[in-house]
């Protein structure tokens, strides 16, 4: 656990025993063939929910860049240091 959580960069709380601790004792999914195709749809349900959601970021973040080259002022933002494309645009539209 301790090479997982250093390879995805963890930062959390927990400790890498604490964290195999939790995952051994958490409740065991279902096998019950009558509830395994409902809870089936309704992960499906979500994933498509959340592949809109992040598709809809995507299109946000395309339009937010775009207006920001736009602007009078955004190449002034863009060179703030550590302001990349989004944070010099929320900076730009809260600064006016």
């Amino acid at each position: 656990m301790a090479a997982f959580c250093a390879k995805h960069s963890y930062s959390g709380r927990r400790s890498p025993a604490e964290l195999v601790v939790r995952l051994r004792t958490a409740p065991a999914g279902t096998v019950d063939e009558t509830l395994t195709p409902a809870l089936r749809d309704a992960v499906l349900a979500l994933v498509s929910v959340l592949k809109a959601v992040n598709a809809a970021l995507k299109d946000l973040d395309k339009s937010v860049a775009a207006r920001l080259v736009e602007h009078p002022d955004g190449e002034i933002f863009t060179s703030l240091p550590r302001s990349g494309r989004i944070n010099a645009a929320q900076i730009l539209a809260e600064w006016g």
